[in-house]
């Protein structure tokens, strides 16, 4: 009885070892999550008032620079002109990508969910980026729709306008569609390229902002566009995959 009673401490023993164990890991995970969220709220905070303050002298600095390109100027000072301007214009792509990504994060957001038609939304994209993949030299093919959709038009747009772009930015040569499919009551969107293809181990890494691949070629944006639609697609709760494959090109 005695040796049953001891064996019965001892258990009684390691199991509140155990418990105690593991309410402290779970208090130190809960304590780490909190740090977390409170980091990424003060990078929000700071992005957000940074993206907001520094636009102001960059507006200024493109007044400057569109009252010297309405002046009669010497062909080394246009183009130096036309420079600055593309500067400036990059410059503020960034500004804004870092305050849209401020307002997602802070949940400044709120999706606004109503039925609207998708061939209006497609229709939309290629009439903005058809003279964009012309001026690449590349086909853009955007498949029609007469299919309904329950979603936020302006965060869907968003997520499209991000693909598109980085699609036609990234592909040299070939085409980039639009297309979509249906299975029951989903409906699937998808941007395909003949791109150079992404690695299976960058797959995940591509939704981080600035992010981008080392591929020795110097291309535009800051790696905050598939950023932008992590963040949307999750608020919308719209699942997003990529497929990939080196030398024949993406689907997202």
């Amino acid at each position: 009885m005695t040796e049953r009673t001891a064996e019965m401490a001892a258990v009684n023993s390691k199991l509140q070892r155990e418990i105690t164990e593991r309410l402290n890991i779970e208090g130190a995970l809960r304590e780490a999550k909190g740090l977390a969220e409170q980091a990424n709220l003060s990078k929000t905070r700071f992005l957000a008032a940074a993206s907001h303050d520094l636009l102001q002298p960059l507006n200024a600095a493109r007044l400057f620079v569109s009252a010297l390109e309405d002046r009669k100027l010497a062909p080394a000072s246009r183009s130096l002109v036309g420079q600055t301007s593309s500067a400036l214009e990059s410059v503020e792509y960034l500004l804004e990508a870092l305050m849209e990504i401020s307002k997602l994060d802070a949940g400044a957001v709120v999706p606004e969910l109503r039925e609207f038609p998708v061939g209006d939304l497609l229709r939309n994209i290629k009439a903005e980026f058809l003279p964009v993949a012309r001026a690449e030299g590349l086909e853009l093919r955007v498949s029609d729709c007469g299919t309904w959709v329950r979603s936020d038009a302006r965060l869907l747009r968003r997520v499209l306008q991000n693909f598109v772009s980085n699609a036609i930015k990234y592909t040299k040569t070939g085409s980039v569609s639009v297309d979509w499919t249906i299975r029951g009551n989903v409906i699937r969107l998808s941007v395909t390229d003949t791109g150079p293809g992404i690695p299976a181990e960058h797959h995940a890494a591509v939704f981080q902002e600035f992010f981008r691949l080392e591929d020795g070629e110097a291309h535009r944006g800051m790696g905050l566009g598939l950023a932008i639609v992590h963040r949307a697609s999750r608020m919308l709760d719209h699942p997003v995959h990529l497929e990939s494959k080196l030398g024949v090109g993406s689907t997202f």
